[in-house]
């Protein structure tokens, strides 16, 4: 289910990023990788140029209405887990092997 903020993303993209040949392009690529016709290096070089440039578009240009006036988001759409620590590590102290008799 979406939300609404991934629904206001989507509609912020610029036009060039929804083109229909843009992503048809990136599939003939990628069939090109599976068939070892073509190299992963340049595909994700030219790949990172496009989103770099759409980024650069994304960030001059003012807010997209889309993204305006969201519903404030009263709580995480995730929950954060602390990791825990193993057993003896919690004092930070080492052990001590038992001395020889």
């Amino acid at each position: 289910m979406s939300t609404p903020a991934g629904r206001g993303l989507i509609h912020a993209l610029p036009d060039e990023s929804t083109y229909p040949d843009m992503t048809a392009h990136w599939e003939f690529q990628l069939q090109g990788m599976a068939e070892k016709t073509q190299s992963y290096g340049p595909f994700m070089s030219d790949l990172n140029v496009k989103l770099d440039q759409l980024m650069g578009q994304v960030k001059t240009g003012p807010v997209p209405e889309s993204l305006r006036n969201l519903p404030k988001v009263e709580k995480p759409a995730f929950k954060k887990y602390k990791k825990r620590r193993s057993a003896g590590s919690s004092t930070g102290k080492r052990r001590s092997k038992p001395k020889a008799s």
